[in-house]
C-alpha cells in the first residue's frame, strides 16, 4: 500500500498557541497537494523552551489543541500525528504526549513520553510526568506507532512498538543540537537509523527548526525505510512542509528477505534469561 507521508518542520513561538497553529494550516494548505498523513513536531503549539510554565500551557485530551488537530485532519482528510503538554485532568500531572488523529477528526490515540531527557538545564524532568508502554493503532494506512524525540536513542520503545505489530512509527521530535562531548550531535542521524533497520520498519520524524533562548535544534526532518535508507531529509534551517510517497508493502518483503527482526524476536527470550541488571553507572 501506497502513503504519502507529509513531514512538517517548524519553529514553535513560545506561548503562541495560535500562531503556531495558524502556521501548521498554511504549511498544509500551502502545499496544494493531497497525502494520507502529517507528522507535526513536538510540543508543537506552545514551543519547547517553557520550563516552569509548562503546566501553565498544558491541556487535557482531548482538548484545545487536538479539536483544532481534528478539524485539520478534516478539512485535509488526513491523519494527523502531533505533540503537545497533556494535564492529566484527575491528578494535575503534566506528560510530554503526541496524539494521532483520524481523517474524520476522532483521536486514535496518543503516547506519553517515557524516556526524558536531562537537557537543556534538567527541564523535562522536573516539568514531565514519565508515561508507562507503548500501543500501536491500526488504521486505514497500516499499524502506527507513536514516539517522542528522546525515544529514538533506546531500543526497547521502537522494539516494544515494532513487537506489537508496528509498521511505521512516527516520531514528534524537538531535537537540539549539542556538541559536547564531540561526536553527539551524530545520535540523531544514527539512531532513528538504528531503529528502523533493527525492526524492519519505516520511521518519519517531524523535528523542530531554528533557534531560541541561544538552543539550537537540528530540523533535518526525515523518512527512513526498513532497511535504514534515509528516502527523504529537510534542511537544517528552513521551515515547511515535504510529501514523499512510501510503500508500506517493503515492511513485509524486507523482513521476509533479511529476517533481522524476525530472529531477533526469537532470540530475545533466551538474550534476556541470562541478563544480570545492575546499576549504571
Amino acid at each position: 500500500m501506497k502513503v504519502r507521508v507529509c513531514l512538517v518542520q517548524m519553529r514553535s513561538e513560545k506561548f503562541n498557541v495560535k500562531g503556531n497553529l495558524d502556521k501548521v494550516f498554511k504549511f498544509l494548505e500551502d502545499l496544494g497537494e493531497r497525502f494520507g498523513i502529517a507528522c507535526l513536531p513536538e510540543l508543537f503549539n506552545v514551543g519547547y523552551l517553557l520550563y516552569d510554565r509548562f503546566k501553565e500551557f498544558s491541556e487535557p485530551i482531548p482538548g484545545p489543541t487536538t479539536k483544532f488537530l481534528g478539524e485539520l485532519a478534516r478539512n485535509f482528510s488526513t491523519h494527523i500525528v502531533g505533540g503537545i503538554a497533556e494535564r492529566d485532568p484527575a491528578t494535575n500531572d503534566v506528560y510530554n504526549s503526541s496524539v494521532l488523529i483520524g481523517p474524520s477528526g476522532d483521536l486514535i490515540g496518543k503516547h506519553r513520553k517515557i524516556f526524558l531527557p536531562w537537557p537543556p538545564n534538567g527541564m523535562e524532568r522536573t516539568v514531565f510526568k514519565p508515561g508507562n508502554g507503548v500501543k500501536v493503532f491500526d488504521t486505514r494506512l497500516g499499524k502506527i506507532g507513536l514516539m517522542i524525540c528522546y525515544e529514538m536513542a533506546f531500543p526497547e520503545v521502537s522494539r516494544a512498538l515494532a513487537l506489537s505489530g508496528a509498521e511505521l512509527i512516527v516520531v514528534s521530535s524537538a531535537w537540539i543540537r549539542v556538541k559536547d562531548p564531540p561526536g553527539r550531535e551524530r545520535v540523531y542521524d544514527l539512531a532513528p537509523i538504528c531503529r528502523a533497520f533493527e525492526n524492519n520498519l519505516f520511521i518519519a520524524i517531524s523535528n523542530m527548526v531554528g533557534k531560541d533562548d541561544g538552543v539550537e535544534f537540528q530540523g533535518r526532518s526525515k523518512i527512513i525505510d526498513p532497511m535504514g535508507r534515509v528516502v527523504v531529509e529537510c534542511s537544517e534551517r528552513d521551515e515547511g512542509a515535504i510529501v514523499k510517497e512510501i510503500d508500506m508493502d517493503l515492511v513485509g518483503e524486507v523482513r521476509r528477505a533479511v529476517p533481522y527482526f524476525s530472529d531477533s524476536r526469537d532470540g530475545i527470550k533466551r538474550v534476556w534469561s541470562g541478563a544480570k541488571i545492575g546499576a549504571l553507572r
